[in-house]
């Protein structure tokens, strides 16, 4: 094989091997190797038991701003997490959840739309004095719920993946759901907050009491509950 040959062969395999890392959601220099480990497999949901909250160490570390990445790895990543969020029937999803931690997370708005939103580089500002107390579960806890304090109203500022700033005021159930994702980015499951014990998932379902500002959307024919 001559020179020219030899360098033409690999200019084809870099071309090649560049295709095929991208198909295969390779994003390594955008993202961490652990990270990108979690692309890989589709961004399935972190989960623990709640005596071993620390056992896996992406829900337990601060997150970093997501504003470096590039909008196609967003897209890509929002797209994966939706599809989590969806066939969890959970109302909100953050990215440490799914082994990213970088800070966006998906709301489902307490709209008559119920609009999911893609948050960027989130930020809780105006908290209320006044809170609420209400019952949570997470996504990454599963099979148990608590009693947890929130504030009732709030002001939340983000990014979307086209670099558009959003304000929103919020209040209620929604206002707990932003709260409850914005901890994830810090690292903060919603156990350590936790007031008295923690009970199972069946018990917390039973539970009739119309609260407005909970975290478990209760409707008002059924014990439907849903996880934040």
């Amino acid at each position: 094989m001559n020179r020219r040959i030899f360098l033409k062969y690999s200019m084809l395999s870099t071309v090649f091997a560049a295709l095929s890392c991208n198909r295969s959601g390779n994003y390594s220099k955008q993202l961490t190797p652990t990270e990108n480990r979690h692309l890989q497999r589709n961004l399935t949901i972190l989960t623990v038991t709640p005596e071993n909250t620390h056992s896996i160490k992406e829900l337990r570390q601060k997150s970093v701003s997501a504003l470096n990445l590039d909008r196609s790895v967003l897209l890509k990543i929002e797209k994966l997490m939706r599809i989590r969020l969806k066939k969890s029937g959970g109302v909100g999803l953050a990215a440490p959840q799914t082994g990213i931690n970088r800070r966006f997370f998906l709301v489902e708005l307490q709209n008559g739309e119920k609009e999911t939103i893609f948050c960027i580089d989130p930020q809780l500002s105006e908290l209320s004095q006044e809170k609420n107390d209400g019952y949570e579960g997470c996504l990454s806890v599963p099979g148990v719920g608590g009693l947890v304090s929130r504030h009732t109203s709030l002001k939340v500022q983000w990014y979307d993946t086209s670099g558009k700033l959003h304000h929103r005021k919020t209040t209620g159930f929604e206002a707990r759901i932003f709260q409850h994702e914005n901890d994830h980015l810090e690292g903060i499951l919603y156990v350590d907050k936790v007031k008295g014990k923690l009970l199972p998932w069946d018990e917390v379902r039973k539970i009739r009491k119309p609260r407005k500002s909970a975290s478990l959307q209760i409707s008002p024919d059924s014990a439907q509950i849903r996880y934040i």
